[in-house]
């Protein structure tokens, strides 16, 4: 590899909302045709920093393979807000191709309204039956591969919601203690269906970074963070605005990638056609 296509990927890596900016001005073909040379757990990031019509646009250019590729890398968030506005034929041929765990997770949040707490719910996040020893789920939170959530949520027979446990507070227990002896049951659920807004100043949020999110039968179904409160909350207030000032960021991430983006003509099938209106959209604003 180049020094200046690992220079390129450095920055898409290191600065993947810089790029995103930048990247969403080009034509989506040409955006699609670059993030295609970048391996998706670098490109995903920034594919999801762009605007969600524009992340489509650039996903529908895509061959259905790749496009795959970066929507099982996002988080289901980011991949549900691209994948609502691809036409229905695409969305289905990117569907079938992800892992069933990943399609299954996306499907169940296109169900949703976009602005309620299903469709921005983390479905990744692990639940515990009470009977669970507290040493067991120490050992089963040192071996994942994310970060360990704030709170341990636990759950009945029926995997009905019962309490959260804080992770710190397992440290300082009995290893044989049961989780059912030392669970808070009384932090209060979110409803999947409750619309964001009507959520915002709910309790708990005073209490925890972290809530759960329960169905109709109380089954816990994922939890939503503050940061994906927020992020739904702005995209439901976001709108479309011309002759916006760009940041001093944007200028810099700009300048840079023109330097850059002439490395991928030399080492990829990129030519010097494609290349010139690579350049010409990321210096379009400076």
């Amino acid at each position: 590899m180049s020094t200046e296509l690992s220079l390129t990927l450095a920055f898409l890596e290191q600065q993947p909302a810089a790029a995103a900016r930048v990247l969403q001005d080009l034509d989506s073909a040409d955006a699609a045709a670059f993030l295609a040379q970048a391996p998706a757990r670098i490109a995903a990031p920034v594919l999801e920093g762009m605007a969600p019509w524009a992340a489509a646009s650039c996903l529908e250019d895509l061959d259905a393979e790749n496009a795959a590729g970066l929507v099982q890398a996002m988080s289901t968030q980011g991949g549900t807000s691209i994948l609502r506005l691809l036409p229905d034929a695409v969305r289905t041929d990117v569907m079938e191709l992800l892992p069933r765990t990943a399609a299954r997770a996306l499907g169940a949040s296109l169900s949703y309204s976009r602005d309620t707490v299903g469709s921005w719910m983390d479905h990744k996040v692990p639940s515990f039956p009470e009977t669970t020893e507290v040493g067991e789920a120490l050992r089963y939170l040192r071996t994942r591969r994310r970060k360990p959530p704030p709170l341990l949520f636990v759950v009945g027979t029926n995997r009905e919601f019962v309490g959260a446990v804080e992770v710190g507070d397992l440290l300082r227990r009995n290893e044989k203690a049961r989780l059912s002896e030392i669970v808070d049951r009384t932090v209060a659920p979110l409803s999947n269906r409750a619309r964001l807004s009507g959520i915002a100043a709910a309790p708990g949020w005073d209490r925890h970074n972290v809530l759960p999110v329960v169905g109709r039968r109380k089954n816990f179904l994922g939890t939503l963070s503050r940061e994906q409160l927020r992020a739904g909350l702005s995209e439901g207030r976001m709108t479309v605005r011309t002759g916006e000032a760009v940041s001093f960021l944007s200028h810099l991430a700009s300048a840079y990638l023109v330097t850059c983006l002439g490395a991928i003509e030399a080492v990829t099938d990129v030519g010097p056609a494609e290349s010139s209106l690579l350049k010409k959209g990321a210096s379009h604003d400076r």
